[in-house]
């Protein structure tokens, strides 16, 4: 099932649906580092409270966190993971320890209150963390994305 991306005044947030792929997840993370932000980019918030199975695999999680420091040269960021299940909290924390660098600050948390909390600590003020309903079409601020990458994409 694909991921839906909502753009906001300083960051994005990622809500995830059902079957979670390795493929989906690059996919998304490609469409969000190539995304024209007006301003600056502080934050990425990944919300998996609606992922029923999540099959990525550690290669995926090594290639995310490859882009992920690849990216973060540009400005400080913050990326932020709910995880609440154990099998995709433990596949989170191996994209965390891979990610995480000087610049950026790669957090996975069980609950939503915890990446709140986190955000505001750092000023951080994202707005609302209740899930969107899957839309029919998308607006100017979402896109569904639900693409089929090539491994050579990255």
């Amino acid at each position: 099932m694909p991921s839906l991306l909502e753009f906001r005044t300083q960051g994005v947030f990622i809500w995830n649906y059902g079957v979670v792929t390795g493929r989906e997840i690059l996919a998304s993370n490609r469409a969000i580092y190539t995304h024209d932000f007006n301003g600056e980019f502080v934050y990425q918030v990944a919300m998996n409270s609606r992922v029923e199975e999540f099959t990525a695999e550690p290669d995926d999680m090594r290639k995310l966190a490859d882009m992920d420091r690849q990216f973060v040269g540009l400005a400080p960021l913050i990326g932020v993971v709910v995880a609440e299940s154990d099998y995709l909290f433990g596949m989170c924390r191996m994209w965390n320890q891979q990610a995480e660098t000087d610049s950026f600050h790669a957090t996975v948390v069980r609950r939503v209150d915890e990446a709140k909390e986190l955000l505001l600590e750092r000023g951080i003020d994202p707005g609302s963390f209740e899930y969107p309903p899957l839309p029919q079409q998308p607006d100017n601020k979402t896109v569904f994305y639900d693409h089929a990458i090539s491994d050579g994409d990255f």
